[in-house]
């Protein structure tokens, strides 16, 4: 059984008929395998054989050869810790805000002080736990990505144990009164400030350095070769392009047939275009009128207030009217000019190259696949999945063409 997302038997079996005679007798086959494939018992293994032996499972092609299937599967080591990684990195990183106490003095400042302390601290616990969980759990992993997440988490670590045991020392100098520097400063004679000052800032380091670690580690998991994810995107595009391509090409409607439609539909956008602006700026400006007059009135209550109102309320909602008008022809315009760009589009398209395409991406990323099972590792599995996007970059923008062109042919 595959763990692996491919459905586009057919157009594999096509790919793989170089000579495009209908029959795969460029491959190799031992004769028994032959026998169960060839189901019409003509001696010759066709394109529908092959595709159906295929998507049972029965058979795969690797290196020219049509051999029993080992299935699509592709399990690599120490992917879903990196992703377990990457979501405990993302949910981890907190945000204290940076607030200033240089403008407080006295009672203020000290209090200030102490509830950013206690502020810092929370995040610190918060990053520096799950930082030592990242430590631990990519410490097994030897691909390059967990090796770089380890150093990050223990060199961070490292560091901020340092700048932990320098505040201890910090404190111990600077604050006299022995008080712990979350206590109230008013419950046993107050704190010494140099030391809360101390403490902040040290906090602050420490935060920064855990902040930017988890940040960092984030990234560097954010672009994971998931080959299963990857190769899904890959198939189903390719999947609904080659559908795009077959209801076009089945459709009883020429190119040409559907350029005059779209042209004709252009028009009909376009000759709704009434210079909108005039008409739409003289009924805001009623509308504005009667509104301003009526604010006017019930203002002042006088025939100069009213006056006024009237002209504010002409002014404004005129000018507001004029704007609808405007937007609502440029609509038109719009929507015209893509209807007749489409109808171009439609006219200049020819199926014939995109198929060819997909074919030859159908069997690139059947190939990787086959290729990946041999690979258990992130390192290894990094450049099959970036061939795989290439493939997607490909076939892609092919199915978002073949889209559009199908609305073409869609519309009534």
């Amino acid at each position: 059984m595959s763990n692996i997302s491919f459905s586009n038997h057919d157009l594999l079996a096509k790919a793989l008929d170089t000579n495009k005679d209908g029959f795969l007798n460029e491959l190799q086959v031992s004769e028994d395998l032959k026998n169960r494939v060839d189901s019409n018992a003509d001696g010759k293994i066709s394109i529908k054989e092959l595709a159906s032996a295929m998507k049972s499972d029965m058979v795969e092609v690797n290196n020219g050869m049509i051999k029993e299937s080992r299935g699509l599967n592709v399990n690599i080591s120490g992917l879903e810790t990196l992703k377990n990684i990457n979501k405990l990195a993302s949910n981890s990183i907190d945000y204290v805000f940076n607030t200033s106490y240089s403008h407080l003095e006295g009672a203020e400042r000290e209090r200030a002080l102490i509830q950013s302390n206690r502020e810092y601290a929370l995040a610190i616990s918060k990053m520096d736990n799950a930082l030592r969980t990242i430590r631990d759990i990519s410490s097994g992993n030897r691909d390059n990505i967990s090796r770089s997440v380890n150093t990050i988490a223990r060199n961070t670590l490292s560091d901020v144990r340092f700048n932990q045991m320098l505040d201890f020392v910090n404190t111990i100098v600077l604050n006299n009164s022995g008080n712990s520097v979350y206590d109230d400063p008013f419950s046993n004679g107050g704190n010494n400030i140099s030391a809360l000052e101390a403490r902040n800032q040290n906090l602050r380091l420490s935060y920064e350095l855990l902040n930017s670690a988890l940040r960092n580690i984030r990234d560097n998991t954010s672009n994971l070769p998931d080959i299963q994810n990857t190769s899904k995107a890959v198939d189903l595009s390719i999947s609904n392009a080659f559908s795009n391509i077959k209801e076009i090409e089945s459709s009883p409607q020429s190119p040409q047939e559907v350029k005059e439609k779209l042209y004709k539909l252009s028009q009909e956008q376009m000759n709704q275009i009434k210079g909108r602006a005039l008409p739409y700026a003289g009924w805001g400006a009623g509308v504005g009128a009667v509104a301003g007059g009526t604010i006017g009135y019930l203002t002042g209550k006088t025939a100069k207030s009213i006056l006024i109102g009237t002209g504010m309320g002409t002014a404004i909602a005129g000018g507001i009217g004029a704007l609808i008008g405007h937007s609502k022809d440029k609509s038109y315009e719009k929507k015209g000019n893509e209807l007749k760009k489409l109808g171009d589009e439609v006219a200049n398209y020819k199926t014939d190259n995109h198929k060819k395409v997909l074919e030859n991406a159908t069997l690139n990323t059947y190939n990787e696949l086959l290729n990946a099972r041999n690979k258990n590792d992130v390192d290894s599995a990094i450049p099959i999945n970036n061939n795989l996007k290439n493939i997607y970059s490909t076939v892609k923008p092919i199915e978002e063409q073949t889209s559009r062109i199908l609305k073409g042919y869609r519309m009534k």
